[in-house]
């Protein structure tokens, strides 16, 4: 019996094709040769065996090789046949994996969001946040970026970030903005200073060397602007960023306006005394998105842990702990 070769016949004109690969044809050739019958391979496929056979064929003159050899009543696969298979198996396996990854995307399941946010927030208010999410949502890939509110709103106008909380005003007009809580911000002193009164204006606080913010973060305009309110133009001894400002009164080298998450923890560690100001000062955090982001459920899960954190009540560490009664826990 005449078997065929893989060599095209005379009236093929072997010239390249870019054009991409249809996943239909490819499939066809396997099922094809997997159930060894063009008949057989248009019932899985759900199509009339001519439709098969034209994949095949359209796939062959592609090539211009032959793929498929009918062997009695059997469909087999050509050297050239056998070399494509293996190839469009893993392209298939690959594709199932795109599939099932796109599946877990839309499901909430895999997903890489990138939150954008404040030192402050970042260091005392974010971390149960994101354990939380590590914790319900494993496959959430979360990436942080900090920056001052003006960067982190221009980041998420260009889409460079996904979600951000951040501290009140917002100027980007364009973003959807979403007040989470508003807080007190304190005056923090050295721990020499625990005889000062209960309250302080800015007069008595700009006795003090004042140690602010970084320029251009949120925070040191808010400071700032709490002074000139009261007709003060208020000089830093010191600018710097949020993480070492704590550590830096409590050596006894001046005395700032923090929020109140910067205050938090342990008085052992870097001890200050705080103090409420007067006029009263606050600080507004807000959760800010594109108006027009689509709603991912991994976007929707992250947004919903950060706005939680409105329910989180905030003890400033360095006060004074009250003493236990006799008998008590």
């Amino acid at each position: 019996m005449h078997r065929p070769t893989s060599r095209p016949p005379s009236h093929w004109a072997p010239a390249p094709d870019m054009r991409r690969l249809s996943l239909d044809q490819l499939h066809a050739v396997v099922e094809v040769v997997r159930l060894g019958s063009f008949s057989a391979a248009a019932r899985i496929l759900n199509l009339t065996q001519p439709a098969v056979s034209l994949q095949v064929r359209e796939l062959e003159h592609r090539f211009g090789l032959h793929l498929i050899e009918r062997i009695g009543k059997r469909a087999y696969a050509t050297a050239a046949g056998i070399d494509l298979i293996e190839r469009a198996r893993r392209i298939e396996r690959e594709v199932d994996d795109a599939l099932d990854a796109m599946r877990r995307r839309r499901d909430g399941g895999l997903a890489r969001i990138r939150i954008g946010t404040g030192g402050s927030i970042l260091a005392y208010l974010l971390p149960p946040v994101l354990r939380a999410l590590r914790r319900t949502h494993p496959n959430i890939e979360i990436v942080v970026m900090t920056g001052t509110t003006d960067e982190m709103a221009a980041s998420v106008a260009r889409n460079d970030l996904d979600i951000a909380l951040v501290t009140m005003p917002v100027l980007e007009s364009s973003l959807s903005v979403v007040v989470v809580r508003s807080d007190p911000m304190v005056a923090v002193l050295p721990p020499t200073e625990r005889n000062a009164p209960p309250t302080l204006d800015a007069a008595t606080l700009g006795r003090y060397p004042l140690i602010f913010d970084s320029t251009g973060a949120t925070m040191h305009q808010i400071a700032r602007n709490w002074f000139r309110a009261a007709g003060i133009e208020p000089r830093a001894a010191m600018e710097l960023g949020h993480g070492a400002m704590r550590n830096l009164i409590s050596a006894g080298l001046g005395a700032s306006i923090l929020p109140i998450e910067a205050v938090m923890g342990d008085a052992s560690s870097a001890p200050v005394v705080i103090r409420a100001l007067n006029p009263p000062l606050t600080r507004t955090l807000a959760i800010i998105r594109r108006s027009d982001k689509p709603e991912e459920p991994a976007l929707a899960h992250v947004h919903d842990a950060l706005y939680a954190i409105k329910d989180r009540r905030l003890v400033p560490g360095g006060a004074a702990r009250p003493q236990r009664k006799e008998g008590g826990r």
